[in-house]
Parts: C-alpha cells; sequence; structure tokens
C-alpha cells in the first residue's frame, strides 16, 4: 500500500492536525474498500485527486446530517415534529 502513504505524504487539503487525523481514517478505509486491481489503474496523482474529492463529498454529507439531526431534534424540542 506505498499509494496510500505517498498519499498522505503529499496532502495538502487540510491544515490541521485533527483534520489530518480525519483524511488519514478516510482514506485508510476507503482504500481498503477498493480492489487492488482497482488501485492500480490510478496514477498516484489521479488516486489522490479522486480521494480528496470523495472525503470532500464525505465531509459535505456529514454536515448535511448533522443539520438534519440538529432540526430534527430542534423541532422535537419545541413540540413541533412534523410526525406530531
Amino acid at each position: 500500500m506505498s499509494k496510500i502513504k505517498k498519499i498522505r505524504e503529499e496532502n495538502t487539503l487540510v491544515q490541521d492536525d485533527s483534520d489530518n487525523s480525519v483524511f488519514d481514517q478516510f482514506i485508510t478505509h476507503f482504500l481498503r474498500g477498493m480492489s487492488e486491481r482497482m488501485r492500480e489503474t490510478y496514477s498516484n496523482s489521479e488516486l489522490e485527486v479522486f480521494l480528496k474529492d470523495r472525503f470532500a463529498f464525505f465531509r459535505k454529507a456529514v454536515k448535511r446530517s448533522i443539520c438534519f439531526f440538529q432540526e430534527s431534534s430542534q423541532q422535537e424540542w419545541n413540540g413541533t415534529s412534523r410526525s406530531s
């Protein structure tokens, strides 16, 4: 998995250590889910761009779901839940 190490070393997407840690964990799990054959179809630079795009999508999806749950919780707290 030398591609993983190379991508981590070249990672310029995020600046703070907590974001680096999340990105490292993300790419580790994401690449474990990819077949070796699929990983080999990408050059290192293409794989880096692909992983950064997937990470950006992941972060956006997490933010949306957090907003949804906060809104739902607030509605339940106020007694204005749609299921009532």
